[in-house]
């Protein structure tokens, strides 16, 4: 068998077949029994709906804790998290936050996955209020096909 009049020097792997692809000067630029990452769903959304400045005090969101189930084993890629960092200098009692999407993948044993995400307190207390950009509370990340992988 030749490939652009070369022999092919690359049998293919596993089960005997597979499409594999050469440049012209014979040399394997990719090969589609070997296992590789793919992309399988984009997820964004916004705590806040709109743009610009908010400094009325709209009521601060809540974990709003979200999750979708694939049927294959994934992980996540290109994560742009919603963000909030907020300071009080201690004079209400709260010692600072920083409120972040936060994104968790659950492999089940034997396939599937589910991905879970939320706004997350990780440090000081949850304020009532938000002030400030509300583009800050865009999300978005990659959900990616690990099949072969893990």
């Amino acid at each position: 068998m030749s490939a652009y009049g070369y022999s092919i020097r690359f049998p293919p792997k596993d089960s005997g077949f597979g499409l594999q692809v050469f440049d012209e000067g014979g040399v394997l630029i990719a090969d589609a029994a070997t296992p590789f990452v793919r992309v399988i769903d984009v997820v964004q959304g916004a705590y806040f709906g709109g743009t610009g400045y908010e400094s009325s005090g709209a009521t601060m969101p809540g974990e709003n804790l979200q999750s979708r189930s694939y049927p294959v084993h994934t992980a996540i890629a290109a994560c742009y998290p919603a963000h909030y960092t907020f300071d009080t200098g201690g004079a209400s009692g709260l010692s600072g936050e920083t409120t972040m999407s936060g994104i968790a993948v659950n492999n089940i044993p034997g396939g599937g996955s589910i991905v879970t995400w939320g706004f997350h307190t990780y440090a000081g207390g949850r304020g009532s209020h938000y002030i400030g950009f509300r583009e800050a509370s865009q999300y978005s990340f990659l959900v990616l096909d690990m099949t072969g992988l893990i």
